[in-house]
């Protein structure tokens, strides 16, 4: 263990969490420490060590991550959740961790969907139509259109409108408020999850598309592609933005122009395509980031692989749960 690179990750139970887990630890290269708030997760099984903590929003969250840190000796914290993201940098900070995310102002603004949107657009890169509570007319209703919460993750309070009163009963059905969503242009066209490879000095080592096939909160069919108009858009984004870390971009390529939807400032699900096809996504940042890659190259991928996503058991003696 004293050899290995000490690693923790949350969001143990999530699908690519899960393919990460076991990624790293068969590189022989790590010691991985996972955490979850259910103690049927079943990445805290897997991993070296496993342990159960509160939501991220619980007030001892940091702290019982503290004390585990500690145990441990902890060098790289890998947080995937993305309430955890803004108070990971602080916390990183007091505690002398590697923190694999962008620099904290890009992680701000990206989780802010409308502000994104509107520093995106500001430069140039295409992003569809957006509008807050008090900028919607009801010529917005002409056209279909997206209803989503300014900062949210996955698919969570995302509906389709199709007129006003699809609007209006949106807020009888969903929990958030009229501050807390933005109505959007709905852009068609095909689909597209990107890992977006760029280390601690703003390097890139890879941009990896996935066109998706068949989504459902996660994605569960993708394939690579080599796309230009995707390169040159993420590109543009870095060059921008600088987020010296490693981002998710989901965006969408209609009538040949990309247009951003959303990016995630974190490995994304689907970081087990982007390995399979060839670049270690995960284990590259953490040497970059560690100053371990002397020598920055690029990073080819294998073109056109399919990712079938399935469910598989993992199996436990009950008093063996955490």
């Amino acid at each position: 263990m004293k050899n290995k690179i000490r690693v923790l990750l949350s969001g143990a139970g999530g699908a690519g969490t899960i393919e990460l887990i076991k990624n790293l630890r068969a590189s022989g290269r790590y010691w991985v420490a996972a955490v979850d708030a259910n103690n049927y997760a079943t990445g805290l099984y897997l991993a070296d060590y496993g342990e159960i903590v509160p939501l991220v929003q619980h007030k001892d969250y940091f702290s019982c991550i503290s004390k585990l840190v500690e145990k441990y000796s902890i060098d790289v914290y890998v947080p995937l959740i993305d309430e955890e993201l803004i108070p990971a940098y602080e916390f990183a900070k007091k505690k002398g961790l590697k923190l694999i995310l962008p620099r904290q102002e890009f992680t701000a603004l990206v989780l802010n969907k409308y502000k994104m949107v509107k520093a995106f657009q500001k430069l140039g890169i295409n992003c569809p139509d957006t509008y807050l509570d008090e900028e919607v007319t009801t010529q917005n209703f002409k056209n279909k259109m997206l209803l989503k919460p300014i900062r949210g993750r996955g698919s969570r309070g995302i509906a389709v409108i199709e007129n006003q009163n699809d609007y209006e009963q949106y807020f009888t059905r969903q929990p958030y408020k009229r501050s807390e969503v933005m109505l959007q242009e709905y852009i068609g066209g095909e689909e597209y999850t990107v890992s977006a490879v760029v280390g601690a000095s703003g390097w890139i080592y890879s941009i990896v598309p996935k066109k998706i096939i068949k989504k459902q909160g996660i994605t569960y069919l993708s394939v690579t592609e080599k796309n230009p108009l995707i390169d040159e858009i993420v590109n543009k984004i870095d060059s921008n933005f600088k987020p010296n870390g490693p981002f998710n971009v989901q965006l969408k390529i209609f009538k040949g122009k990309p247009y951003i939807l959303e990016v995630n400032p974190r490995f994304s699900t689907t970081l087990v395509h982007t390995i399979a096809a060839g670049v270690n996504e995960v284990d590259c940042i953490i040497q970059d980031f560690m100053g371990m890659n002397k020598t920055k190259k690029k990073l080819d991928f294998k073109d056109k692989l399919v990712m079938i996503r399935y469910l598989t058991q993992h199996y436990v003696l009950e008093n063996e749960l955490k």
